[in-house]
């Protein structure tokens, strides 16, 4: 209602018994009213625009976080792989080692009996 109080009829309206209807067309807005009006709207439109392009950027940044946590974690994983089977092959190189050991002093008693 605020609105069309503001507004300026382009005709003095009259009123009678049957028609109390303000026509549309004959409605006009103060310039001042349509720029504020219009600069609001743009304003509202800019400022969603700008936090959705900010929480795109956001979420772009953590996508980028977790895939390189991501590579991180299978680097390492893949570092601990290759070290627990360095860390097997040195022991059944031992353990081969050891039985020649085994194998050379039993050799060895048997010859000094």
């Amino acid at each position: 209602m605020a609105l069309l109080e503001l507004a300026t009829p382009m005709k003095e309206r009259r009123f009678d018994d049957t028609n109390d209807m303000t026509d549309a067309r004959k409605i006009s807005f103060p310039l001042q009213l349509v720029i504020l009006l219009l600069s609001t709207f743009a304003s509202a439109l800019l400022a969603g625009v700008t936090v959705t392009y900010g929480i795109r950027s956001d979420i772009r940044d953590i996508l980028t976080r977790q895939e390189m946590g991501q590579q991180i974690q299978n680097e390492r994983l893949n570092t601990m792989h290759e070290t627990i089977l360095e860390y097997k092959k040195r022991q059944e190189l031992m353990e081969i080692e050891i039985r020649n050991l085994t194998v050379s002093v039993n050799d060895m008693k048997a010859k000094f009996k």
